[in-house]
């Protein structure tokens, strides 16, 4: 599938978020995460599905809030025959879901991080 192509892993986020970090000073916060683009926008201010978003786990209503719009305005564009608008609502909840995917991950990702390794070696001998 496509979108597991595009899907960032969480250390690839993480390390965005930190060389902004470092770079930008105080990030700012979107939609979804945290914006780590220094300077221009090159997505003019489209933060869902832009590269430098670096997606924040405790934002997910923000996107699931989104896609509950997005499916209710591509119902409502499919109403009124606007194919290229349908078209666009699809693009922006196949990104949203792409963010959530992210968002799976960071999770679990900090859930294996916290498990400790435990390694007990037989002292008798």
């Amino acid at each position: 599938m496509v979108g597991d192509a595009i899907t960032r892993t969480p250390s690839e986020v993480r390390q965005l978020y930190e060389e902004a970090r470092g770079k930008v000073g105080a990030l700012a916060e979107v939609i979804g995460g945290h914006c780590v683009q220094s300077g221009f926008c090159p997505a003019k201010f489209a933060c869902i599905g832009c590269p430098a978003n670096a997606v924040d786990p405790a934002k997910r209503d923000q996107i699931e809030h989104r896609v509950g719009w997005l499916t209710e305005q591509r119902a409502e564009a499919m109403r009124l025959g606007l194919p290229l608008e349908v078209a666009t609502l699809e693009r922006q909840m196949r990104d949203c879901h792409t963010m959530l995917r992210e968002m799976e991950q960071i999770e679990q990702y900090r859930k294996d991080e916290a498990h400790g390794t435990f390694i007990a070696f037989d002292t008798i001998g």
